[in-house]
């Protein structure tokens, strides 16, 4: 189930690319032979009345759209060959362009449906023999203030804050910590000591909750994140092509669908994180001059 459900996710990627050739080819004129999905014999092929060829292939480990005049010199003024530099400009770049703005998408519908996982200011977890379970903090406790400092304990960045307080103070020093236990108010002190990361700690995991985004939010941080993202992956590319950093990591088709295979049974979340990364990929790498790469 892990293997299909890895190709259904190429195959749906590899369709939007060819969609965005498909579509702006169409709007600017230019002659379409076939739209295919697979590779391969022909086991399914339908004709429009535009003459366009639907046809479905065997191997379903791609997909291809095929112009007039593509490979060849044709004197068809539909042809691809006859068209301006500009409309055969947009037509190529309109399938990794598509890839981006599915990754972009799904970046978002990720954030609003699943959200983001974010720290709050609670005790999930004590470490054994570190000050917090030394002081008698337990399980549940939250914690509301920081040397009197108070801690808006129902916002995203709260556990953060609490972190940052305990990071931020002087080592050997005692920090009076708010604590709310079963509804009632205490204090308990902690002296952090330094952990194996050489930061102070007080020896606790805090909480979890799910942030939910707003739509207007969801689409300003999905273009944030896959701003980041790209910059990373062309990066990495560069690297890859200059210093031959990460060769051993590079996977055809083959590759790619095992990998995606074990992460699937993690769960949607997982999935849709496949998603806009494999999307972003493939507009990516084919945004780079080698024909061979495309589909």
């Amino acid at each position: 189930m892990g293997v299909i459900i890895a190709i259904l996710i190429l195959l749906i990627l590899v369709m939007v690319h060819e969609l965005g050739h498909f579509f702006m080819g169409r709007a600017l004129g230019i002659g379409i032979e076939e739209l295919s999905i697979g590779f391969g014999p022909k086991i399914f092929q339908k004709k429009s009345k535009k003459e366009i060829l639907y046809t479905l292939r065997v191997l379903p480990l791609g997909a291809f759209v095929r112009f007039t005049g593509e490979d060849e010199d044709n004197d068809n003024p539909k042809a691809m060959n006859n068209q301006p530099v500009w409309k055969r400009f947009l037509t190529v770049l309109a399938g990794p362009a598509m890839n981006i703005l599915m990754a972009y998408a799904v970046v978002a519908i990720y954030l609003m449906v699943i959200g983001l996982a974010y720290n709050v200011p609670v005790v999930a977890q004590l470490m054994d023999g570190l000050p917090a379970q030394q002081a008698g903090l337990q399980v549940g406790d939250i914690i509301e203030s920081v040397n009197g400092d108070s801690v808006d304990v129902n916002t995203v960045g709260a556990g953060e804050q609490v972190r940052d307080m305990i990071t931020s103070a002087q080592a050997g020093q005692p920090l009076v910590l708010g604590v709310i236990r079963d509804g009632e108010e205490m204090e308990s002190s902690v002296t952090p000591v330094l952990g194996e990361d050489g930061a102070l700690q007080i020896g606790i995991y805090m909480g979890q909750a799910m942030y939910h985004f707003g739509f207007v939010d969801a689409v300003r941080a999905s273009g944030q994140q896959i701003w980041y993202v790209m910059g990373e992956m062309l990066n990495m590319l560069k690297n890859l092509i200059f210093r031959g950093e990460g060769v051993e990591g590079v996977m055809g088709p083959v590759g790619t669908v095992g990998f995606i295979s074990q992460q699937v049974s993690q769960g949607l979340d997982m999935i849709l994180n496949m998603v806009w990364l494999l999307s972003l990929d493939l507009g990516i790498m084919n945004l780079l001059p080698i024909p061979a790469l495309d589909g």
